[in-house]
């Protein structure tokens, strides 16, 4: 038997920033319940602890679920509150951090620099203030053309402050993968499913936020520093535009005759297209999703699963989570030995940590969708508590209608889904082992064999 020392060394090493980077968002989420608590915060209405708590937490894990209407209970000020909680969310502490001290050309402490790698997966040919630049330009380009547009657009209904406050609104709650809206009646942006420039714009902003900073930077860097798109990137590309147009085609197919009997075909389109992409953790809707097929429910459950791409502002176990699993499904069923995706063969390493995450994540939602169904009266349906743990895990903020129904033990249970699915059920695990005191020495054991199937 043979004590694999090196890999306990770096667990304990990997531990240390993993906690740092927990710890970062639950104060942050403390700070942001505190903070919208106070009176300025609000219209005059109360809130419980629990009810602010559940806020912070829906934006700075970037879900958009929510239990009070966020364009009328808060104020503009409590507004700017969660919108700033949106943005540390989506980017993490650790990333906007290493951005500012990277924008002031100052040298990156060796801490700050593992941290941001531990919490963003950094290309492989560039360094962390690069690529921390890089982040913080196409954060500033992407959401302020999206403001401009969506500011535009909604001048037309409105004054032109407000118009634009909803427009920079709206746009980085987007590209943060958010779904947080302020246009009042608990209603998303169904006032503009048939909406060109707001469809358009919002999925835009939804798909560039959820692909992923490392896609866009050899996107930009094609050209010029490299021939050929690499497999991350390759696999990102193509299992995202498998997931959105195969989701438009679905709730085209099951709706047709449904919700969207009533649309035009150019609205149709429009609404199954938006439908598609905000599934993927953005959570605007432009449709009522409680009044959706069982079918489509269950389309869009699958679609929040997957979420987004890593090193994105999305949530879900992440497309290249999914497209590893595939792959190995397909080699273990064509018998082979190695797991190969997009012409390489990938590394056990990469297939173990895609099916523990899988497992893991497939764990959390049954636990919580249990607490739920225990917690809630019966009136609430499972598929709908279902969808509610699905939303949160993959801090999607599509709901059915039910969350400001829910009971105080729901609504924490959410809180703690929310920060799983943010953080990452690894990162989770991480922490919760080492709390616990488990240093464990790797041993290698004699292999067995079991009957399987």
């Amino acid at each position: 038997m043979i004590a694999e020392a090196g890999d306990s060394s770096n667990r304990r090493l990997h531990s240390a920033p993993t906690q740092r980077i927990v710890l970062s968002f639950v104060a942050i989420i403390v700070l942001g319940a505190l903070v919208l608590m106070l009176p300025v915060c609000r219209t005059g209405q109360q809130i419980p602890f629990v009810g602010a708590l559940f806020t912070a937490t829906s934006a700075t894990c970037v879900t958009g679920l929510v239990v009070v209407d966020t364009g009328t209970f808060w104020t503009p000020f409590g507004q700017l509150v969660i919108l700033l909680l949106i943005q540390m969310g989506g980017l993490g502490y650790m990333v906007i951090g290493t951005m500012l001290y990277a924008a002031r050309g100052s040298a990156l402490p060796i801490q700050r620099g593992g941290d941001f790698r531990e919490s963003l997966p950094t290309p492989e040919r560039a360094n962390v203030r690069q690529f921390a630049l890089h982040i913080g330009g196409t954060v500033l380009i992407t959401e302020g053309i999206g403001a401009l547009l969506l500011s535009l657009r909604f001048a037309k209904d409105t004054s032109l402050g407000l118009a634009i406050w909803r427009g920079v609104f709206h746009a980085v709650s987007a590209f943060n993968n958010a779904g947080f809206d302020i246009l009042g009646g608990m209603r998303s942006l169904e006032p503009y499913v048939g909406d060109l420039t707001v469809n358009l714009v919002i999925t835009a902003l939804i798909i560039i936020g959820g692909i992923g900073f490392i896609t866009l930077w050899e996107l930009t860097r094609r050209n010029k520093e490299q021939r050929h798109l690499t497999t991350h990137t390759r696999v990102v590309l193509q299992t995202t535009g498998i997931l959105l147009v195969g989701g438009m085609l679905a709730l085209l197919a099951l709706e047709h005759g449904g919700m969207f009997a009533k649309f035009s075909l150019r609205t149709e389109l429009l609404a199954a297209w938006f439908q598609s992409v905000t599934a993927r953790t953005a959570g605007y809707a432009t449709v009522p999703i409680g009044g959706l097929s069982a079918a489509s429910l269950i389309v869009i459950i699958m679609l929040m699963f997957i979420g987004a791409s890593p090193g994105g502002t999305g949530g879900g176990v992440k497309t290249t989570t999914i497209a590893v699993i595939m792959a190995y499904l397909r080699a273990v069923l064509n018998q082979e030995d190695q797991t190969r995706l997009s012409h390489r063969a990938l590394h056990r390493r990469t297939v173990r940590k895609a099916v523990g995450v899988f497992v893991l994540s497939i764990g959390i939602v049954i636990a919580a969708t249990l607490v739920l169904v225990i917690a809630e009266p019966s009136r609430m349906s499972a598929l709908a508590l279902l969808f509610e743990v699905v939303s949160a895990f993959g801090t999607v903020g599509l709901t059915t209608g039910i969350t400001p129904q829910l009971s105080s033990v729901s609504l924490v249970t959410l809180i703690l889904t929310m920060l799983a699915g943010r953080i990452g059920v690894m990162a989770a695990a991480y922490v919760i082992l080492q709390a616990r005191g488990e240093h464990r020495i790797c041993i290698r054991l004699p292999e067995d064999d079991l009957p399987i199937g």
